[in-house]
């Protein structure tokens, strides 16, 4: 596809163009290895992490098939078991007792 000024347009085209000006950006930086792709899952990490919902991960990264999505499902292993740690701890602090038990010495009557 040409556009008025008889350069190429579409699709690839704004790819490749992206993936220059990404290049360069980077390089000014003095960032290496990092692809715009890493921004993206890092920002899908951040919502799992930060407890947003898959379907709700899939609709902003505009993923039409949920196994798409289901990709980031192991990223809710720490929140849980964080969650699971500070129930556990109200547990535990539930079984102890408020003040400290005070041991009573055994009287001897004469």
């Amino acid at each position: 596809m040409r556009n008025s000024s008889s350069r190429a347009t579409g699709p690839a085209v704004i790819a490749f163009e992206l993936k220059k000006d990404w290049t360069s950006l980077c390089k000014a930086a003095g960032i290496e290895g990092l692809r715009i792709h890493d921004l993206r899952h890092s920002y899908a990490s951040q919502l799992v992490s930060g407890g947003a919902s898959l379907p709700l991960i899939g609709a902003l990264l505009g993923h039409s098939n949920p196994s798409t999505t289901a990709r980031y499902a192991h990223l809710f292993a720490d929140p849980l078991r964080k969650a699971t740690e500070k129930v556990g701890a109200v547990i535990v602090a539930a079984g102890q007792p408020v003040k400290p038990v005070l041991k009573l010495k055994r009287r001897v009557w004469p």
